[in-house]
């Protein structure tokens, strides 16, 4: 199945292996990091070991920290008699040798000259009773200073899930959406929704967590599996319920659509195994990278309010007047294009935002990718009166397309389907001499 296959290969390539030389840095940085807790600690009773998605197997390219959990034997004090004398003093042993950001529970490390991040979190506490097992960690801040722990169950219960590929695929679009959910709170969820679960493949399973993430996340809890007693609450409060539901349902949308890429914002492409029809048929013409299209920078909030794209072209003669469909058609090169948004339950005082993603050899020659969002434009490039309405030129071949969001006090309201362009064109480009700045029409399709 090609949905399938082109999920595993997502997850295929953003697997962090031993020896990729992103890990292999971070192993010789661990190295250091040890030998400096040796060198000062030489007679503490300890145990350093990796921890988090490097020890679960869940790590992926896009954002990976690597824990480095460094607990100290129970009736060990040398280091310090309480937890916080424990993590100030790993702070100062390890600030000069590094810069650091001092997070709730974990020394982030940086580099010291630059402040370039090593995405390494060091991770000092305790165990509470001999030399592994449960643990203390100090809590920076909290209102209980310190949390009991268990790093073996937490990557027990991750990998003895049998979830680990699926886990990846959500986090890449987590990642990929910018929902910023903490991982921990993530991996817990996923294993909750689809333990005990019919699905089989891929695909399935991705479609039921979103399904069941729309429909049931407000009354969904979490566990801590190294200690129900810890409080979760603050990881896994209303408001980020109703951000992983709203999100969840955008990308229902998609695979409504069956739009699997704009899933993950369209980060990766279906190749296609056909590549002679790509020209003569609009359904195979495929989307190219697409890494330039930004996310969109508000935050959402849920509302009635409804919007979608209706576009309307004529040729550059001004005929042939018709509205367009998308996705189902070839369009010519030169036809103007008028994109209409069409608001239903609006709110008081909204914007209204475009955003245009051109794909392909063309466009990238010309400069005319695009990707950030505008208000709506006509042919010169001037600011419409209307908002609702944004004027556009066929020009690149391949696969484009433009989307809409309402936008009310800098909250996303409401956004579009993506509304697609197939071009291939028929007429031969005029010689101009090239300008090192193009004119505004020329940065369009």
């Amino acid at each position: 199945m090609i949905t399938d296959d082109f999920l595993k290969d997502i997850i295929s390539s953003q697997d962090v292996k031993k020896d990729d030389d992103e890990i292999k840095n971070l192993q010789e940085e661990r190295k250091k990091i040890q030998k400096i807790v040796n060198d000062n600690y030489s007679e503490a009773k300890k145990t350093l070991r990796y921890g988090g998605s490097y020890a679960k197997d869940t790590m992926v390219k896009d954002n990976f920290d690597l824990d480095i959990l460094c607990y100290f034997h129970e009736d060990e004090c040398s280091v310090g008699d309480t937890l916080k004398e424990i993590y100030d003093n790993l702070k100062d042993t390890l600030g000069n040798h590094y810069y650091i950001e001092a997070k709730k529970s974990a020394l982030r490390l940086k580099n010291k000259d630059n402040e370039n991040d090593f995405h390494i979190d060091f991770v000092p506490g305790r165990f509470v009773e001999g030399k592994d097992g449960d643990a203390y960690l100090y809590q920076l801040g909290a209102d209980k200073d310190r949390l009991k722990t268990n790093p073996d169950k937490h990557i027990d219960h991750i990998k003895n899930s049998k979830l680990t590929d699926i886990i990846k695929l959500i986090k890449i679009w987590n990642y990929s959406n910018n929902i910023m959910i903490k991982t921990f709170v993530l991996e817990l969820l996923i294993i909750k929704v689809l333990t005990g679960s019919e699905a089989k493949s891929v695909s399935e399973k991705l479609k039921l967590f979103f399904t069941k993430i729309k429909d049931s996340v407000e009354n969904m809890a979490i566990e801590d599996p190294a200690n129900p007693n810890n409080d979760l609450t603050e990881l896994f409060n209303q408001n980020i319920k109703e951000n992983l539901k709203n999100n969840a349902e955008i990308a229902l949308n998609h695979i409504e659509d069956e739009d699997w890429s704009a899933i993950f914002n369209n980060r990766f492409e279906i190749e296609s195994d056909n590549e002679e029809n790509q020209e003569k048929d609009t359904k195979s013409l495929i989307l190219m990278d697409t890494s330039h299209c930004q996310i969109p920078i508000w935050p959402i909030d849920q509302s009635p309010c409804t919007v979608k794209i209706r576009c309307f072209a004529k040729d550059n003669n001004n005929n042939n007047n018709r509205e367009l469909i998308s996705d189902e058609e070839n369009v010519p090169d030169y036809w103007k294009l008028e994109y209409r948004a069409e608001v239903s339950n609006y709110p008081y005082n909204y914007d209204i935002y475009w955003q245009v993603v051109n794909t392909g050899y063309e466009a990238e020659k010309e400069d005319g990718l695009r990707g950030d969002f505008f208000k709506g434009k006509d042919l010169s490039g001037q600011t419409t009166d209307d908002q609702k309405i944004n004027h556009e030129m066929s020009l690149y071949r391949g696969k484009h397309w433009i989307e809409c969001f309402v936008v009310r006090d800098n909250k996303l309201v409401s956004r579009s389907k993506r509304f697609y362009i197939n071009i291939i064109p028929i007429f031969k480009k005029p010689k101009v001499r090239r300008r090192q700045v193009a004119p505004f029409y020329r940065r369009k399709y």
